[in-house]
């Protein structure tokens, strides 16, 4: 039980005015923050605490730091928000510094570029670094996606540093290579033009679609190989 686990975990809460303490904060979340009902609950359940925190003192600041820190708009950064709800407690940032240093310093995006991708996918705060963020981005440049390239194929897919390695990326990689002929050195340009087709299913989206153009609208092999002839 939620309500059970809340009281537990902050029994004070239960010694809280409604009028003093409970309706400012609600009226904070869904006005300010602009979480919606399950939202509130959410925050409220994953840290109580905040129902004894001061909206003006302390939640304001908090939240201003949020979006300062990571550029994200007050229009998306309820997301961010439900996902860290730690970051309107004491602790402020500490939950999310690690990934915003990630962004900032490794991968090189702008503040307000950062603040639109993560107001987009704010689910990329909840990957690991060591094991998901940086090993793609490494392999992305090592594909050859210029670095000055990076920001701009993230504005345009955020979705690109979530792929898997081993399920995405590589089997796609090896079939725009081997069946495709797409050059070497002309890869990280495409990816970079198109991030979207790394996410794509070999078997259910790429060779289909190929098998289409040869077979039924008649466009000769050798023309779908877009490394030879259109990159």
């Amino acid at each position: 039980d939620k309500l059970a686990a809340t009281v537990e975990l902050c029994p004070a809460i239960l010694l809280l005015d409604v009028e003093a303490n409970l309706e400012p904060i609600w009226d904070f979340l869904t006005n300010t923050v602009k979480l919606d009902d399950r939202g509130v609950a959410a925050v409220v359940t994953a840290h109580p605490a905040i129902l004894e925190a001061d909206v003006k003192k302390e939640l304001r600041p908090r939240l201003a730091d949020v979006r300062k820190a990571t550029g994200v708009s007050a229009e998306n950064v309820a997301k961010l928000v439900q996902m860290h709800a730690g970051v309107l407690g004491k602790e402020g940032l500490q939950c999310l510094q690690a990934h915003i240093d990630f962004f900032s310093n490794d991968v090189g995006l702008s503040k307000p570029s950062m603040g639109r991708i993560l107001g987009t996918l704010p689910g990329l705060t909840c990957m690991s670094i060591a094991m998901q963020l940086r090993p793609t981005h490494e392999w992305l440049l090592k594909i050859g996606v210029p670095p000055k390239r990076m920001e701009r194929l993230l504005l345009a897919h955020p979705k690109t540093l979530s792929y898997s390695l081993e399920k995405n990326l590589k089997p796609t990689l090896t079939y725009l290579w081997e069946e495709i002929g797409v050059r070497d050195d002309k890869i990280g340009k495409m990816v970079s033009a198109c991030p979207q087709i790394m996410g794509l299913s070999v078997e259910g989206n790429l060779r289909p679609t190929v098998a289409f153009f040869v077979e039924e609208v008649g466009v000769p092999a050798h023309c779908v190989e877009i490394g030879r002839a259109h990159v």
